[in-house]
């Protein structure tokens, strides 16, 4: 990566951002690397903290549910930690960073020109004047890419694509669950209203999201796993794909969003582990990414035990589905 480059982190929450990038930078700094900006990790009962990245700084808390003079929603926040956030923003301009980090641009900026407002634009717009600048690493939620993108006028900026995802990672292919025997779909290849059938439809966006897309239908399943339901054609794709990571999704959601398909890919992507919706209590394992190494448990598990209950089956990254959310992640029907 060169320097002077604008790369932007957009992930959903609660998936480990903060986390990953903690490892991220001490390794770099074992390596010599300078930063400066600022992380938000969580104290140990999950309020945030400010963390100036420039070597002897001290955290201190930004979140105050008592004492904070902002508020957004339920959460309250210090005004004066922002003011340290962007004294630790101009103290890396001045002290030649490798790296500027700022974690993160959320509601309070975009949305009400608070927090780290009216400071921040300002500040980026020095950045991108300075000759010799370090690289400058934006986190922002990806429900607020777009705000943000043109409230800031980050077109052109590098998206989920840096050292700070995961090492290592297996290669990852998308598998349509379309093996069953149709019993709620009425008949195979039921046409969607959009063109094509549901089955095209459903192989077609995996495509525009990864390279290597199977069928599970078009597999013979081994026959010890037959009766087994979802599992049998996740263990038959994994079989045909040994060492890769599976994008599975069930072919009976024809209003699935390319959103809830880009969700699932940058968190796993972010941090190695399988990934999956949750709707209230409920875990949903017919959209999920499988790690290669759950998958590997998986098999053993249900080859020593016979377990094929795939919600238990998982140590997954969790994404809560709320519910303004229109990712589409409803079942249908012929009926439907």
């Amino acid at each position: 990566m060169s320097r002077g480059d604008l790369c932007i982190l957009s992930v959903p929450v609660q998936v480990g951002k903060t986390t990953r990038l903690q490892a991220w930078v001490a390794e770099a700094q074992s390596k010599g690397q300078r930063f400066g900006g600022f992380l938000m990790p969580d104290n140990a009962v999950g309020q945030r903290m400010l963390q100036p990245l420039s070597r002897g700084a001290f955290a201190q808390p930004i979140e105050d549910p008592v004492a904070g003079d902002l508020s957004i929603g339920r959460f309250r926040f210090r005004t004066a930690a922002f003011q340290a956030a962007l004294a630790a923003l101009d103290a890396a301009l001045e002290e030649t960073a490798d790296w500027v980090v700022v974690d993160e641009i959320g509601p309070l900026e975009i949305r009400k020109a608070q927090g780290l407002e009216p400071g921040f634009g300002p500040w980026l717009h020095r950045w991108r004047q300075q000759m010799d600048r370090p690289n400058l690493l934006l986190v922002i939620r990806d429900f607020l890419l777009e705000e943000a993108t043109k409230t800031y006028d980050l077109q052109g900026a590098k998206v989920n694509e840096g050292p700070w995802f995961a090492p290592d990672l297996a290669p990852i292919a998308g598998v349509l669950l379309a093996g069953g025997e149709s019993k709620r779909m009425a008949k195979p290849n039921l046409p969607h209203p959009a063109g094509g059938t549901w089955n095209s439809q459903a192989h077609d966006q995996l495509a525009r999201h990864l390279p290597n897309v199977w069928i599970s239908g078009g597999m013979a399943d081994a026959a010890q796993r037959a009766g087994h339901g979802p599992l049998s054609g996740i263990l038959t794709a994994a079989d045909a794909l040994p060492g890769h990571s599976l994008l599975v999704r069930s072919v009976d959601r024809p209003d699935l969003s390319d959103t809830a398909i880009a969700k699932l890919l940058s968190a796993h992507r972010l941090t190695g582990r399988s990934v999956c919706f949750r709707q209230g209590d409920q875990l949903d394992p017919l959209v999920a990414v499988y790690s290669a190494r759950d998958l590997a448990w998986i098999r053993k598990a249900f080859e020593t035990s016979g377990q094929d209950a795939l919600p238990h089956m998982l140590d997954p990254v969790v994404l809560p589905v709320h519910s303004r959310e229109s990712l589409g992640l409803t079942r249908r029907s012929a009926a439907d």
